[in-house]
């Protein structure tokens, strides 16, 4: 019956004048899915509380009637729960929750579904003298072709910060302060189901508004082909009622530097306001030395000193409503927006020797002054339109607004008149996206989701010098994309199946109005299919995941900019960089407490940096970025948790073992250093309330594309205590206490040689203050414009 309109629905989530025939197959396929809805043989039902409200995220877990474990799953947000394709037999259906009391139900299968009226779950009201009895839900769980960690069932969630749960999800990790999954780099981030443009929408939540987080290292076919994982964030569920949280954070590295936030929401019947404000100032200072060479005719040798003030201030605010028409309906729209002013300052000294002769050394004063103004808006709406349908959509505008005024003197020993640089650059780009999701089950057959998006990026860019030292520059970018993808789930009690199809269409453009010759005019049509297959026995899970995904380059890197460094360095984009296609696999493992992910990815054109000599002037170094043909890498992680009493250690193991080679000098140099990565984090309970975490990371010696890194040793320490029945948090902590997060670097390309040294304001000692007030009681679940805004490096 709902054939027609979903084919009639189809061309208005895919407008285009062609319709290829990746497109007609894809149609097919979706079209000749839907019908095939058989007999169901399911069981189905909901979770409410003792007022009828719904409970989400319950366990449910199935038994034979002589108690042999068959599956379980979480309840949805409305409470909701299935168990599909079960043979005819006698079951044993268990659903529980930390602090209520476990609910059992039996039934008979025979030949026909059965729909289980509404199961109440009621707080659990007994006390023991002098004696705690805690049971503990398993905190990790394969599931959907990902980890998910329940983290309000964690240690994780004594954490102060968001990035620290998240940092330590297993397979994630915090390089130079920078979040990353293991092996695949920086997550997109989704926060009940809308995608953050930025990580400020993350760093609004509270630790304890997190019920869980899952990895999605292979995201399958409802997600953009960017090819980054995906970090599935879902917050608990609100009562009605008013809710703010105040926090303030102050720490001490070389400069003081401080956070403050208020976050608010109200409910009632069905209606959410919230809104929140966040300040931030950042003062940091650090200092490079960097000694590279030119094998030419000339040989060119520079010895560069460096000592570098960043002082950041940001002002972010989101406000939105949230609506429930009735149970089946929602619709909701949200605001977010960022101001931010950074200045940096260096001070410094460059020495160049030509042929071992001196050459000339400067004297270099340079101050950056940069600007950001970023606006998102986003309206969605969820519906389930039958008890098998369900139609979910999205839609986006972002705004993005970049200024930046470099002024750079540069003077040299003789003191003759200095070169002075004055560079201003202005970015402005606009994003729109619109993107609609159908979920159509087939009871004891399976689910089918469905859908399709559409994004359109226009983006101008300009750069400005006033003497001449380098070239203005004026383009523009505009890139569209139509996708559309297909993806059936199966499931048979053991054994769990996810396979898709995504289709995209990109059509990139530069324009370059001072340079027409550097006009780029493409048009990439690819196929994306994922798989994933999940199987569970006892205490045992088993995931195995196939998927293939594109890179594509940031905008910053698709115009013909020129950054200034000095006069024997500067960096500029790459109009010709192509995108580069992942194709990736992993196997994960999960036994009681312990997880283990093997990886392989292989990618054809991989982007990365690319360091030549100016054609006109072969004393200068150019920074840029290229294609590479083939870029391979095999990844495994191991997890280990358990609780000792108070003590709850956690040790990961990390290793990575990249396959390129580089070419310097004429002949090929292999850069194949694996990296091993080992994580110690220990829990601490105290009597009194009190928590201490002591966390120790080792980071080994390893290569990455043209560049071999050194070592890095990290020790964090942390002692927080609540107050005011857990209103209130008070946590003292320091960070690098040792100091031993350095970048040790060298490098070799074309003719050029590097060697880095730098010390970063990476060690500091603060303290933390967090008040509540909160009706948080159980959970709650919940973008249409994907990697396009994440390429705007929205920070």
């Amino acid at each position: 019956m709902y054939n027609k309109p979903l084919a009639m629905v189809f061309p208005y989530l895919l407008p285009a004048t062609v319709v290829h025939w990746k497109m007609k197959l894809l149609s097919v396929i979706l079209l000749s899915i839907i019908p095939s809805v058989l007999q169901s043989r399911n069981i189905e039902g909901s979770v409410v509380d003792a007022e009828g409200q719904p409970f989400g995220f319950v366990n449910a877990v199935l038994y034979t009637n002589d108690s042999v474990y068959i599956s379980g799953c979480v309840t949805d947000s409305s409470g909701y729960f299935r168990f599909q394709n079960l043979p005819d037999g006698s079951y044993i259906l268990k659903i529980s929750f930390l602090g209520y009391n476990d609910k059992f139900r039996d039934f008979n299968i025979d030949g026909n579904s059965i729909k289980l009226e509404p199961i109440v779950l009621t707080e659990s009201t007994i006390e023991l003298d002098a004696v705690t009895v805690t049971a503990r839900r398993p905190v990790y769980q394969l599931e959907g072709g990902g980890l998910k960690v329940n983290v309000a069932n964690s240690i994780l969630q004594n954490e102060t910060k968001p990035i620290d749960v998240l940092r330590k999800i297993p397979g994630m990790t915090l390089t130079q302060g920078e979040l990353q999954a293991f092996g695949f780099g920086a997550p997109v981030i989704y926060i009940n189901g809308k995608k953050a443009q930025s990580f400020d929408e993350v760093e609004r939540l509270g630790v304890k508004d997190i019920q869980s987080v899952t990895l999605l290292t292979n995201p399958g076919a409802a997600y953009d082909a960017s090819g980054s994982p995906v970090l599935l964030i879902v917050t608990k569920n609100k009562d009605n009622g008013l809710m703010f949280q105040l926090d303030g954070d102050i720490y001490k590295g070389n400069r003081i530097n401080h956070t403050e936030g208020v976050n608010m929401s109200y409910q009632r019947d069905g209606l959410t306001l919230f809104g929140s404000y966040r300040f931030m100032d950042k003062q940091t200072e650090s200092y490079e030395n960097m000694i590279s060479g030119i094998r030419s005719d000339t040989v060119w040798n520079y010895n560069s000193r460096e000592n570098q003030y960043a002082d950041d201030k940001k002002n972010s605010y989101q406000a939105g409503i949230n609506y429930n028409l009735n149970p089946n309906h929602s619709l909701g729209m949200q605001y977010d927006g960022i101001s931010k002013d950074g200045i940096n300052e260096i001070s410094g000294t460059s020495e160049a020797t030509a042929n071992n002769e001196p050459y000339e050394n400067l004297d270099i004063q340079s101050k950056i002054d940069q600007h950001i103004k970023n606006h998102h808006l986003n309206l969605f709406y969820r519906g389930k339109w039958s008890e098998n349908l369900a139609f979910n959509m999205y839609g986006d505008y972002v705004r993005n607004k970049l200024t930046r005024e470099q002024h750079t003197n540069e003077t040299n020993e003789t003191g003759n008149i200095p070169n002075l640089v004055f560079i201003t650059s202005r970015s402005d780009f606009d994003v729109y996206a619109i993107k609609g999701v159908f979920n159509y089950s087939m009871k004891d057959k399976g689910s089918v989701s469905f859908g399709g998006d559409y994004s359109f990026v226009k983006g101008n860019n300009t750069l400005d010098g006033e003497n001449n030292t380098i070239e203005n520059a004026s383009s523009r970018n505009t890139e569209s994309k139509r996708a559309a993808f297909v993806s059936y789930a199966f499931s048979s009690g053991k054994l769990d199946l996810i396979a898709g199809l995504r289709y995209e269409s990109l059509l990139s453009k530069m324009h370059d109005f001072k340079k027409p010759s550097n006009n780029i005019d493409r048009e990439y049509n690819n196929l994306f299919p994922s798989l994933s297959l999940n199987y569970i026995t006892g205490n045992v899970s088993h995931s195995l995941n196939y998927s293939v995904s594109t890179t594509r380059p940031d905008f910053d890197i698709l115009n013909t900019n020129v950054y200034y460094t000095n006069r024997f360095n500067y960096q500029i984009g790459n109009p010709s960089v192509k995108p580069a296609i992942w194709n990736q696999a992993n196997y994960s493992l999960r036994y009681k407490f312990i997880y283990l992910n093997l990886i392989y990815a292989n990618a054809k054109n991989y982007i990365g940096y690319n360091f030549y000599t100016d054609k006109e002037n072969p004393s200068v170094v150019v920074t840029s970025y290229t294609n590479y043909g083939r870029y391979q890498r095999l990844a495994a992680a191991l997890n280990l948790n358990y609780q000792f009493g108070f003590w709850e250690p956690t040790v990961s193991l990390y290793y990575l073992k990249p396959f390129f080679k580089m070419d310097y000098m004429g002949k090929p140099v292999a850069h194949d250093k694996p990296c091993y990565n080992i994580g110690w984090d220990n829990g601490f309970t105290l009597p009194k309330g009190f928590y201490l975490n002591a966390e120790y990371q080792y980071s080994s010696p390893s290569s990455y594309l043209m560049f071999e890194l050194g070592a890095t040793n990290v020790v964090n320490l942390r002692l927080q205590k609540p107050f005011l029945k857990d209103r209130l948090q008070i946590t003292l902590y320091g960070n690098d206490l040792f100091n031993g997060n350095k970048v040790k670097m060298n490098g070799l390309i074309n003719t050029i040689s590097f060697d880095q040294r730098e010390i970063s304001d990476s060690r500091n000692f603060g303290v933390s203050v967090i008040f509540r007030f909160n009706n948080y009681k159980k959970t709650k679940e919940y973008n249409s414009a994907e990697d396009e805004m994440e390429r705007l490096k929205v920070k």
